[in-house]
């Protein structure tokens, strides 16, 4: 990767972080007005607690979807650790924005992506020697037919 591709996946990294960052927070004025319900879809929070829909693009988005953070509802007494809320996107290298219910957060690994990256690097590498393999005998062949004097040999 070139360091440019390093410093825009940093950019937007820390631009995901704000976002998620912002919509946390109004999770979290939502709950204090719903009994300390945090909302199920980050919709129910326009526009009394975000007033710009914009900040729910993710920058890793791929432009299919205009909506790039998921909540998970609860209860703000549930356990800090919950996940509150995570970007539906990830990095270049397979992880996502996590924001728990105590406001702190990670870039985590996601495993489904994870595994999806090693799924298609394992076939790309069986393809690569199934090429390999049918080159390799390709030759053999073509030594087969090619005579002691450097011809190559009629078929028969």
């Amino acid at each position: 990767m070139a360091h440019g591709d390093d410093a825009t996946d940093a950019k937007k990294e820390k631009t995901c972080l704000a976002q998620a960052r912002q919509i946390a927070t109004a999770c979290k004025l939502y709950a204090t007005d719903h009994d300390g319900h945090y909302p199920n879809d980050v919709n129910a929070l326009f526009p009394d607690y975000l007033k710009d829909k914009s900040v729910l693009v993710c920058p890793f988005s791929d432009g299919t979807d205009p909506i790039g953070y998921e909540c998970f509802g609860g209860h703000d007494m549930e356990a800090l650790d919950i996940v509150l809320l995570r970007s539906r996107f990830t990095t270049r290298d397979g992880r996502r924005t996590i924001i728990y219910s105590d406001v702190t957060w990670e870039l985590k690994e996601d495993r489904t992506a994870s595994a999806e990256r090693k799924a298609i690097a394992s076939r790309a590498l069986a393809i690569a020697r199934e090429t390999e393999q049918k080159t390799i005998k390709d030759n053999a062949f073509e030594l087969k037919m090619v005579d002691k004097t450097g011809k190559r040999a009629s078929k028969k």
